[in-house]
Protein backbone atom coordinates (compact mmCIF):
# COMPACT_ATOMS: atom_id res chain seq x y z
CA UNK A 1 0.00 0.00 0.00
CA UNK A 2 1.44 3.56 -0.96
CA UNK A 3 1.18 6.48 1.41
CA UNK A 4 1.39 9.95 0.31
CA UNK A 5 2.74 12.23 2.23
CA UNK A 6 1.29 15.76 2.24
CA UNK A 7 2.64 18.90 3.20
CA UNK A 8 0.58 22.02 4.76
CA UNK A 9 0.46 24.91 1.26
CA UNK A 10 2.40 27.24 3.57
CA UNK A 11 5.37 24.75 4.05
CA UNK A 12 5.10 23.45 0.20
CA UNK A 13 5.59 26.84 -1.18
CA UNK A 14 8.51 27.33 1.41
CA UNK A 15 9.84 23.82 0.07
CA UNK A 16 9.64 25.15 -3.62
CA UNK A 17 11.64 28.43 -3.29
CA UNK A 18 13.99 26.31 -1.17
CA UNK A 19 14.31 24.22 -3.90
CA UNK A 20 14.71 26.75 -6.69
CA UNK A 21 17.23 28.54 -4.52
CA UNK A 22 19.27 25.24 -4.54
CA UNK A 23 19.20 25.39 -8.29
CA UNK A 24 20.18 28.82 -9.23
CA UNK A 25 23.84 28.44 -8.90
CA UNK A 26 23.30 25.24 -11.11
CA UNK A 27 21.45 27.24 -13.20
CA UNK A 28 23.87 30.39 -13.40
CA UNK A 29 26.67 28.62 -13.97
CA UNK A 30 25.49 26.52 -16.61
CA UNK A 31 24.19 29.60 -18.02
CA UNK A 32 27.98 31.02 -18.06
CA UNK A 33 29.71 28.10 -19.64
CA UNK A 34 27.39 28.38 -22.23
CA UNK A 35 28.16 32.15 -22.91
CA UNK A 36 32.11 31.87 -22.68
CA UNK A 37 31.53 28.42 -25.16
CA UNK A 38 33.98 28.73 -28.17
CA UNK A 39 32.38 28.44 -31.37
CA UNK A 40 34.99 29.43 -33.41
CA UNK A 41 38.07 27.83 -35.61
CA UNK A 42 40.13 25.51 -33.80
CA UNK A 43 43.88 24.11 -34.32
CA UNK A 44 44.82 21.14 -33.09
CA UNK A 45 48.73 21.27 -32.64
CA UNK A 46 48.84 17.24 -31.43
CA UNK A 47 47.05 14.86 -33.50
CA UNK A 48 48.90 11.30 -34.78
CA UNK A 49 48.67 9.86 -38.59
CA UNK A 50 49.19 6.36 -39.53
CA UNK A 51 49.89 4.05 -42.35
CA UNK A 52 48.25 -0.05 -42.17
CA UNK A 53 51.49 -0.52 -41.54
CA UNK A 54 51.85 0.97 -38.12
CA UNK A 55 48.48 1.73 -37.02
CA UNK A 56 47.28 -0.23 -33.88
CA UNK A 57 44.53 -0.66 -33.29
CA UNK A 58 41.66 -1.74 -32.64
CA UNK A 59 42.31 -0.81 -28.50
CA UNK A 60 40.22 -0.28 -25.60
CA UNK A 61 39.21 3.18 -25.44
CA UNK A 62 40.53 4.67 -22.05
CA UNK A 63 37.11 7.17 -21.15
CA UNK A 64 34.17 4.42 -22.82
CA UNK A 65 36.18 0.90 -22.62
CA UNK A 66 34.63 0.65 -26.58
CA UNK A 67 37.09 -0.64 -29.07
CA UNK A 68 38.79 2.06 -31.64
CA UNK A 69 38.34 1.62 -35.57
CA UNK A 70 40.59 -1.29 -36.97
CA UNK A 71 42.12 0.35 -39.84
CA UNK A 72 44.78 3.63 -40.53
CA UNK A 73 41.88 4.19 -43.56
CA UNK A 74 39.34 4.38 -41.28
CA UNK A 75 40.86 6.40 -38.04
CA UNK A 76 41.46 9.01 -41.16
CA UNK A 77 38.06 8.95 -42.63
CA UNK A 78 36.61 9.11 -38.80
CA UNK A 79 39.41 11.77 -37.15
CA UNK A 80 38.56 14.08 -40.52
CA UNK A 81 34.68 13.88 -39.69
CA UNK A 82 35.05 14.89 -36.30
CA UNK A 83 37.66 17.62 -37.17
CA UNK A 84 34.74 19.15 -39.38
CA UNK A 85 32.19 18.97 -36.73
CA UNK A 86 34.33 20.39 -34.29
CA UNK A 87 35.66 23.21 -36.38
CA UNK A 88 39.24 21.90 -36.11
CA UNK A 89 40.49 24.17 -39.08
CA UNK A 90 43.77 22.73 -38.68
CA UNK A 91 45.69 19.41 -37.22
CA UNK A 92 49.21 19.25 -36.50
CA UNK A 93 50.07 15.51 -36.97
CA UNK A 94 52.98 13.25 -35.94
CA UNK A 95 53.47 9.69 -37.71
CA UNK A 96 56.66 8.07 -37.73
CA UNK A 97 57.36 8.20 -41.48
CA UNK A 98 56.52 10.85 -44.09
CA UNK A 99 54.23 8.52 -45.41
CA UNK A 100 51.09 9.42 -43.22
CA UNK A 101 51.47 12.95 -42.99
CA UNK A 102 51.25 12.94 -47.03
CA UNK A 103 48.13 10.48 -47.12
CA UNK A 104 46.27 12.87 -44.51
CA UNK A 105 47.02 15.75 -46.42
CA UNK A 106 46.20 13.98 -49.99
CA UNK A 107 42.64 13.77 -48.29
CA UNK A 108 42.00 17.01 -46.86
CA UNK A 109 44.63 19.41 -48.38
CA UNK A 110 45.15 22.27 -45.97
CA UNK A 111 43.91 20.68 -42.92
CA UNK A 112 47.01 19.10 -41.83
CA UNK A 113 50.99 20.52 -40.96
CA UNK A 114 52.52 17.65 -41.76
CA UNK A 115 55.20 16.42 -38.84
CA UNK A 116 57.13 13.35 -38.32
CA UNK A 117 58.22 11.76 -34.86
CA UNK A 118 62.19 11.63 -33.92
CA UNK A 119 62.80 8.62 -31.92
CA UNK A 120 66.26 7.15 -32.09
CA UNK A 121 68.77 9.97 -33.68
CA UNK A 122 70.67 7.71 -35.37
CA UNK A 123 67.98 5.63 -37.48
CA UNK A 124 65.88 9.02 -38.12
CA UNK A 125 66.91 10.59 -41.54
CA UNK A 126 70.02 12.11 -42.46
CA UNK A 127 70.68 15.93 -42.54
CA UNK A 128 69.85 17.11 -46.72
CA UNK A 129 67.04 14.60 -46.83
CA UNK A 130 65.11 16.49 -43.47
CA UNK A 131 65.57 19.55 -45.02
CA UNK A 132 64.70 19.00 -48.34
CA UNK A 133 61.61 17.43 -46.67
CA UNK A 134 61.36 20.90 -45.24
CA UNK A 135 61.57 23.13 -48.08
CA UNK A 136 59.59 21.27 -50.75
CA UNK A 137 56.92 21.60 -47.87
CA UNK A 138 55.73 17.59 -47.02
CA UNK A 139 57.08 18.38 -43.66
CA UNK A 140 56.22 21.80 -41.77
CA UNK A 141 57.14 20.21 -38.10
CA UNK A 142 58.97 17.85 -36.14
CA UNK A 143 57.46 16.24 -33.45
CA UNK A 144 56.53 14.11 -31.97
CA UNK A 145 60.21 14.17 -30.31
CA UNK A 146 60.16 11.01 -28.66
CA UNK A 147 63.52 11.65 -26.65
CA UNK A 148 61.99 10.18 -23.29
CA UNK A 149 60.95 6.63 -24.55
CA UNK A 150 64.42 5.71 -26.44
CA UNK A 151 65.90 6.74 -23.16
CA UNK A 152 67.26 10.33 -24.03
CA UNK A 153 67.11 13.56 -22.71
CA UNK A 154 65.44 16.44 -24.92
CA UNK A 155 68.82 18.16 -25.34
CA UNK A 156 70.84 14.50 -26.18
CA UNK A 157 73.59 16.24 -28.38
CA UNK A 158 72.28 13.68 -31.50
CA UNK A 159 69.19 15.90 -32.16
CA UNK A 160 70.96 18.97 -32.38
CA UNK A 161 71.14 18.89 -35.94
CA UNK A 162 67.82 18.62 -36.67
CA UNK A 163 67.17 21.12 -33.88
CA UNK A 164 69.63 23.31 -35.95
CA UNK A 165 67.70 22.77 -39.30
CA UNK A 166 64.59 23.57 -37.78
CA UNK A 167 65.60 26.74 -36.28
CA UNK A 168 67.24 27.56 -39.95
CA UNK A 169 63.89 26.71 -41.56
CA UNK A 170 61.09 28.55 -39.12
CA UNK A 171 59.52 25.13 -38.12
CA UNK A 172 58.06 24.06 -35.16
CA UNK A 173 59.39 21.55 -32.51
CA UNK A 174 56.99 19.78 -30.56
CA UNK A 175 59.13 17.31 -27.87
CA UNK A 176 56.96 14.90 -25.34
CA UNK A 177 57.37 15.69 -21.70
CA UNK A 178 55.50 13.95 -18.34
CA UNK A 179 54.55 10.11 -18.64
CA UNK A 180 52.78 7.58 -20.49
CA UNK A 181 50.43 4.64 -19.88
CA UNK A 182 51.83 2.16 -17.13
CA UNK A 183 54.09 -0.38 -17.45
CA UNK A 184 55.49 1.63 -20.69
CA UNK A 185 59.12 0.63 -19.45
CA UNK A 186 57.92 -3.56 -20.21
CA UNK A 187 55.42 -3.38 -22.84
CA UNK A 188 57.08 -1.42 -25.30
CA UNK A 189 60.41 1.02 -24.70
CA UNK A 190 62.43 -0.86 -22.11
CA UNK A 191 64.52 2.59 -22.06
CA UNK A 192 61.79 4.62 -21.37
CA UNK A 193 62.27 6.51 -17.65
CA UNK A 194 59.99 8.48 -16.04
CA UNK A 195 62.58 11.05 -15.04
CA UNK A 196 63.53 12.13 -19.04
CA UNK A 197 59.92 13.58 -18.71
CA UNK A 198 61.06 16.51 -16.79
CA UNK A 199 60.29 19.86 -18.36
CA UNK A 200 63.75 21.26 -17.24
CA UNK A 201 65.67 18.63 -19.45
CA UNK A 202 64.82 21.01 -22.43
CA UNK A 203 66.86 24.04 -20.51
CA UNK A 204 70.12 23.14 -22.82
CA UNK A 205 68.44 23.15 -26.44
CA UNK A 206 66.35 26.18 -25.74
CA UNK A 207 69.55 27.70 -24.46
CA UNK A 208 71.39 26.11 -27.83
CA UNK A 209 68.90 27.42 -30.02
CA UNK A 210 67.18 30.66 -28.77
CA UNK A 211 64.66 31.12 -32.35
CA UNK A 212 63.67 27.78 -32.20
CA UNK A 213 59.57 27.61 -32.18
CA UNK A 214 59.33 25.13 -29.90
CA UNK A 215 56.32 23.83 -27.58
CA UNK A 216 55.97 20.88 -25.00
CA UNK A 217 53.29 18.53 -25.33
CA UNK A 218 50.99 17.30 -22.05
CA UNK A 219 52.49 20.23 -20.06
CA UNK A 220 54.55 17.70 -18.12
CA UNK A 221 51.68 15.65 -17.14
CA UNK A 222 50.66 15.63 -13.52
CA UNK A 223 52.87 16.00 -10.33
CA UNK A 224 55.78 18.55 -9.97
CA UNK A 225 56.35 18.34 -13.98
CA UNK A 226 53.18 20.35 -14.20
CA UNK A 227 55.03 23.63 -11.90
CA UNK A 228 57.93 22.79 -13.70
CA UNK A 229 56.35 23.47 -16.90
CA UNK A 230 55.45 26.67 -15.98
CA UNK A 231 58.61 28.05 -14.40
CA UNK A 232 60.23 26.88 -17.64
CA UNK A 233 57.65 29.30 -19.54
CA UNK A 234 58.60 31.75 -17.15
CA UNK A 235 62.52 31.83 -17.85
CA UNK A 236 62.22 31.03 -21.81
CA UNK A 237 59.16 33.35 -23.40
CA UNK A 238 59.89 31.33 -26.67
CA UNK A 239 58.33 28.05 -24.86
CA UNK A 240 54.69 26.81 -25.34
CA UNK A 241 53.36 24.08 -24.34
CA UNK A 242 50.14 22.09 -25.31
CA UNK A 243 47.61 20.57 -22.98
CA UNK A 244 46.97 17.08 -24.92
CA UNK A 245 45.64 14.03 -22.60
CA UNK A 246 45.23 16.60 -20.00
CA UNK A 247 41.95 17.60 -21.55
CA UNK A 248 40.16 13.92 -21.98
CA UNK A 249 42.00 11.42 -20.32
CA UNK A 250 40.59 10.25 -17.33
CA UNK A 251 42.03 11.22 -13.95
CA UNK A 252 43.69 14.50 -15.35
CA UNK A 253 40.43 16.60 -15.15
CA UNK A 254 41.72 18.39 -12.09
CA UNK A 255 45.44 18.19 -13.37
CA UNK A 256 44.30 20.34 -16.16
CA UNK A 257 42.27 22.89 -14.43
CA UNK A 258 44.98 23.66 -11.59
CA UNK A 259 47.56 23.85 -14.53
CA UNK A 260 45.06 26.34 -16.24
CA UNK A 261 44.32 28.41 -13.23
CA UNK A 262 48.35 28.50 -12.53
CA UNK A 263 49.14 29.62 -15.79
CA UNK A 264 46.22 32.21 -15.41
CA UNK A 265 47.68 33.63 -12.50
CA UNK A 266 50.91 34.10 -13.70
CA UNK A 267 50.05 35.88 -17.16
CA UNK A 268 50.92 32.39 -19.52
CA UNK A 269 47.81 31.90 -21.23
CA UNK A 270 48.86 33.39 -24.29
CA UNK A 271 51.70 30.40 -24.61
CA UNK A 272 49.12 27.53 -23.96
CA UNK A 273 48.44 25.78 -27.48
CA UNK A 274 45.27 23.27 -27.45
CA UNK A 275 46.36 19.71 -28.64
CA UNK A 276 44.55 16.56 -28.12
CA UNK A 277 46.88 13.46 -29.17
CA UNK A 278 44.21 11.47 -29.80
CA UNK A 279 46.54 8.48 -30.81
CA UNK A 280 43.82 5.65 -32.32
CA UNK A 281 40.43 7.26 -30.45
CA UNK A 282 39.43 9.58 -32.75
CA UNK A 283 36.43 11.40 -30.72
CA UNK A 284 38.96 12.18 -27.57
CA UNK A 285 39.45 15.08 -30.02
CA UNK A 286 35.29 16.02 -29.35
CA UNK A 287 35.84 15.56 -25.75
CA UNK A 288 39.11 17.83 -25.52
CA UNK A 289 36.98 19.86 -27.00
CA UNK A 290 34.38 19.92 -24.85
CA UNK A 291 36.47 20.13 -21.67
CA UNK A 292 38.05 23.03 -21.88
CA UNK A 293 34.53 24.82 -23.17
CA UNK A 294 33.35 23.78 -20.14
CA UNK A 295 36.29 25.94 -17.89
CA UNK A 296 33.92 28.44 -16.45
CA UNK A 297 37.20 30.64 -14.82
CA UNK A 298 38.17 30.61 -18.58
CA UNK A 299 36.80 33.94 -20.14
CA UNK A 300 35.20 33.50 -23.72
CA UNK A 301 38.41 35.37 -25.11
CA UNK A 302 40.48 33.00 -23.05
CA UNK A 303 39.12 30.41 -24.34
CA UNK A 304 39.65 32.12 -27.64
CA UNK A 305 43.64 32.42 -27.44
CA UNK A 306 43.79 28.66 -26.36
CA UNK A 307 41.92 27.03 -28.97
CA UNK A 308 43.03 29.11 -31.97
CA UNK A 309 44.79 32.84 -31.26
CA UNK A 310 47.84 31.55 -29.75
CA UNK A 311 48.78 28.43 -32.42
CA UNK A 312 48.17 30.95 -34.93
CA UNK A 313 50.76 33.48 -33.53
CA UNK A 314 53.07 30.45 -32.75
CA UNK A 315 52.71 28.99 -36.34
CA UNK A 316 52.96 32.68 -37.92
CA UNK A 317 49.76 32.05 -40.08
CA UNK A 318 49.17 34.98 -42.14
CA UNK A 319 46.05 37.21 -42.19
CA UNK A 320 44.87 35.92 -45.14
CA UNK A 321 44.65 32.24 -43.62
CA UNK A 322 43.37 33.43 -40.61
CA UNK A 323 40.81 34.91 -41.82
CA UNK A 324 40.33 31.76 -44.24
CA UNK A 325 39.66 29.68 -41.16
CA UNK A 326 37.07 32.14 -40.10
CA UNK A 327 35.24 32.22 -43.00
CA UNK A 328 35.38 28.31 -43.11
CA UNK A 329 33.53 28.12 -39.64
CA UNK A 330 30.81 30.91 -40.82
CA UNK A 331 30.08 29.27 -43.66
CA UNK A 332 28.86 26.06 -42.11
Amino acid sequence: METTLKLPKGLKKLFMVLLLMAALPLLAQSNSNQQNAYTGPIIDMHLHSYTSADFWGPAPHPVTGELSVATAEEHLEETLKIMRRYNVVLGAVSGVSEQSGNEWHSKAPGMFLRGIELREPSEFMDEAAFRNSIQNGTLGMLGEVAAQYFGYSPSEQGYYPYYKIAEEEGIPVGIHTGASFPGTPFVCCPKFRLALGNPMLLEDMLVAFPKLKVFMMHAGGAGPFSDYTLQMMNMYPQLYTDISILNWMPGMETVLESFLQKAKHMGMLDRILFGTDQMVWHDAIGIAIDRVNSLDFLTAEEKADIFYNNAARFLGLTEAEINKHHQLVKGK
